[in-house]
């Protein structure tokens, strides 16, 4: 039993080398360039414009088949009568003049 607990002594600074231990494998994401993040930067950036341009154009074609569809009439018509005074007054003159 003796000869088990001295081995044992001996293995103990080995042990806490063991358990204070570090792992030696990388587990961190791989660096990023700066070149290449700038170069997905500006990637990300003309697809953002390219689908803004799109989007533009769709609505375009959008209004153009609305006035072909229509026959070019347009669409802001003003319906409202001109509400002068001196046309109140005129007719009120003429009422007057016809008793």
């Amino acid at each position: 039993m003796e000869g088990y607990f001295q081995q044992e002594r001996k293995n103990i600074p080995l042990l806490l080398q063991i358990q204070t231990a570090k792992p030696l494998v990388d587990t961190h994401a791989p660096t990023i360039h700066r070149i290449i993040y700038l170069s997905l930067l500006y990637k990300k950036l003309e697809e953002h414009q390219l689908s803004a341009t799109e989007r533009e154009k769709y609505l375009l074609l959008e209004k153009m088949s609305c006035i072909l569809r229509t026959k070019g009439q347009t669409d802001n018509k003003n319906d409202y009568k001109s509400k002068s005074l001196i046309e109140e007054k005129r007719k009120q003159w003429k009422v007057n003049q016809e008793n």
